[in-house]
């Protein structure tokens, strides 16, 4: 016989624990779509004049919210990352460009290259030739020169930046890290005979030394005392960069919630790898510090800058910060 009298009576810990679970389920669907990446938008064009073996090739991304590139050119080249770059085949084929963006959109297109069927003599007059140094090391100011004697106007790329670095015969310039670079040199506007180099920089000479040593002595002036200005009596032919402490902080700020990409801010840094100190001591790099602040709220509560002497680009980034998760903030 049924008992009408008999209540069921659930426990409020019951309760709790559906809700709890439920929450975490939400905050793991918020997470993942945080972290989606739109990859809508993101693409690359290709420019030239033609598409034969041995042409200078202009390949350039498109995208407003990109801050990392790689590219691989389908040929077992040397990868690229930067922005826009240019490129030479050497071989007849089809080729499958790849361009991958942030680290999570990828983009493919397909590149046919013809056979170059006739080069006048002439023409192959017409490439630039330059002359520099056997050996290369980063720090040292290199001295390059065009001696085509019918050169009157010259674009130098070294391969740092895709900007055109100098517009004379003979520049200096200087490689902040060591690698492999490719330098180009467009005279007289004549795309289709350009020069394009690949050169090794060796490390700097005191460079192996440094590594060799448990104890890095850049960190211990991180942690104690980084100079934030430039020596205002350093030499007035460098043009130095002027970043405070105050623009770089409103800078990160900008650059966290999309005001700003990472092509408006590169030039203020000594090379797209330098070293960000925390509090703590842990040592991360420029990439890794502009992808974790990338579309999150941040509360940036101090920051130092250490740069070089002489051209006022940062080499290091101590900071004290903290970066809003999906329920709550955590230091960096």
């Amino acid at each position: 016989m049924e008992n009408k009298n008999i209540k069921i009576h659930y426990d409020n810990k019951v309760y709790l624990s559906f809700l709890m679970i439920f929450l975490f389920g939400i905050g793991i669907l918020v997470a993942k779509y945080m972290k989606q990446e739109n990859c809508d938008e993101i693409g690359f064009d290709i420019i030239a004049q033609t598409f034969t073996t041995g042409d200078l090739i202009e390949f350039k991304s498109i995208g407003d919210t990109n801050y990392k590139w790689e590219w691989d050119f389908g040929d077992r080249s040397q990868k690229e990352y930067v922005s826009n770059t240019l490129h030479k085949y050497d071989s007849v084929g089809l080729y499958t460009i790849t361009l991958k963006v942030n680290n999570s959109c990828v983009v493919n297109r397909q590149l046919y290259i013809k056979e170059r069927v006739y080069v006048k003599k002439s023409d192959l007059e017409r490439v630039p030739v330059i002359v520099f140094p056997d050996e290369i090391r980063a720090g040292d100011l290199i001295t390059f020169e065009c001696t085509s004697d019918y050169a009157k106007k010259w674009e130098w790329r070294f391969g740092e930046t895709d900007k055109v670095d100098d517009i004379s015969a003979i520049t200096k310039y200087k490689f902040e890290e060591e690698g492999t670079y490719k330098i180009s040199l467009i005279v007289n506007d004549d795309i289709k005979n350009a020069l394009i180099r690949t050169i090794d920089v060796l490390p700097k000479k005191n460079e192996r030394r440094r590594r060799r040593s448990t104890i890095d002595p850049v960190d211990n002036v991180l942690l104690n005392q980084i100079p934030d200005k430039p020596d205002v009596e350093a030499s007035t032919e460098v043009k130095k960069i002027k970043l405070s402490r105050k623009d770089a902080k409103k800078m990160l700020q900008d650059y966290a919630i999309g005001k700003i990409d990472y092509t408006d801010i590169k030039h203020n840094f000594c090379s797209n790898n330098i070293r960000v100190v925390n509090p703590s001591g842990k040592i991360s790099s420029l990439k890794e510090l502009l992808t974790a602040i990338r579309g999150k709220q941040i509360n940036l509560i101090d920051i130092s800058l250490y740069k070089n002497e002489s051209t006022g680009c940062v080499k290091t980034i101590n900071i004290d910060l903290k970066i809003k998760g999906t329920f709550f903030w955590k230091k960096y």
